[in-house]
């Protein structure tokens, strides 16, 4: 593909790539994984759209919907196993990196013929601050993408970008996995007929999880050892010509080591989740159902996970989680980081802002 300007996601060029098997280049797997993922987007977009009008209209069970819903899901994984994987093959040299403008990429996302202001701004990259978060959802005031977007900013790819983008590659499709692991059991929605379906959907996804985990790692590793700044995506302290929409400093950047050195081994069963007293949130909630000396293996939820999705906390159930704390497993010191972070986030408003941005922005 020659062009290697802002042109790259327009839908002529998209249209003018070749199939994912035959791309040859840097330059190709990296302008088909753009409008790969751009028409993944419009896809689900579309697909939520015209199957909301079709529930509005009624007539369909829920039977119906879950197995349109399924087949979805399939197609929708399919798809990104196929752009992972040009990602994970997609190794760059100097020079190599495309130039992207996103607010460029402009599609007729929800399929109803027409391109509205939300969809001509979709892909556009908010401004950097550390206020009050003031991005919110898809809006069709156009002065809003004025005040609040970077509408001309364009950035040049290089190999941390592409383990950026890999990172939430795994975990979007970690995700997938996890929902094609359960499906509806009878005709009608209800608390206890969400149940297993597909057990090494849900190991697939603990794969995945700890992949991504370990890619962001890298990702964190390769960022501070950049030593140039030119058009960056994503700057290290060092850095000053970047469109990220999230400034990192040394801090962000030792906490977010931080995290991963907890959740990596935790993630990987070598560490167990114990939460504190009156710990809440969904974590403490999983941690809770573990008798007192015992930890929850994370392992072990996915690779055993409960036949009812919403049934938790049985002796059965407790036995295949949860593992005693020793010292081949130790209490993971998780909680007690997020206890610290949080607290943090509480006494410093600027602070809190720029946490929710990371979790938002750094996968």
């Amino acid at each position: 593909m020659a062009d290697s300007g802002g042109g790259v996601g327009s839908e002529a060029a998209c249209a003018d790539l070749p199939s994912p098997q035959a791309a040859r280049t840097a330059q190709q797997r990296q302008a088909l994984v753009v409008c790969r993922d751009i028409e993944l987007v419009r896809r689900v977009a579309t697909f939520i759209h015209q199957g909301s009008a079709q529930l509005e209209k009624g007539g369909s069970s829920d039977r119906q919907i879950s197995e349109v819903l399924r087949q979805e899901l399939l197609s929708v994984r399919d798809d990104m196993r196929t752009t992972r994987g040009l990602l994970e093959n997609l190794k760059l040299r100097g020079g190599d990196g495309l130039l992207l403008t996103p607010s460029r990429w402009v599609r007729d996302l929800n399929g109803d013929g027409r391109i509205a202001t939300w969809e001509r701004n979709f892909f556009a990259i908010p401004k950097p601050h550390d206020g009050p978060l003031t991005v919110g959802l898809a809006s069709d005031d156009p002065g809003y993408y004025r005040d609040e977007y970077r509408l001309d900013a364009s950035f040049k790819v290089d190999q941390s970008d592409v383990t950026w983008a890999l990172g939430y590659h795994y975990f979007a499709e970690a995700v997938v996995e996890m929902v094609l692991a359960y499906t509806l059991e009878g005709e009608s929605y209800s608390s206890g007929a969400i149940v297993l379906f597909d057990p090494a959907a849900a190991k697939r996804a603990h794969a995945l999880l700890v992949a991504g985990f370990k890619s962001t790692e890298r990702l964190r590793r390769a960022l501070l050892a950049e030593t140039d700044d030119a058009a960056e995506w994503i700057a290290n302290p060092r850095q000053r010509n970047s469109v990220f929409p999230l400034r990192l400093d040394e801090g962000d950047f030792a906490v977010w080591g931080e995290v991963l050195k907890q959740v990596i081994p935790l993630m990987e069963g070598k560490t167990l989740l114990v939460p504190a007293a009156k710990q809440g949130g969904m974590l403490g909630s999983l941690g809770g159902l573990c008798p007192a000396g015992q930890g929850l293996n994370v392992v072990r939820l996915f690779q055993q996970p409960p036949r009812r999705l919403l049934s938790w906390g049985g002796p059965e159930q407790q036995a295949r989680m949860c593992q005693r704390v020793d010292a081949g497993h130790p209490k993971s010191a998780l909680f007690e980081l997020l206890a610290s972070y949080d607290q943090r986030a509480g006494n410093d408003s600027v602070a809190g802002m720029r946490m929710l941005r990371q979790l938002l922005w750094v996968n």
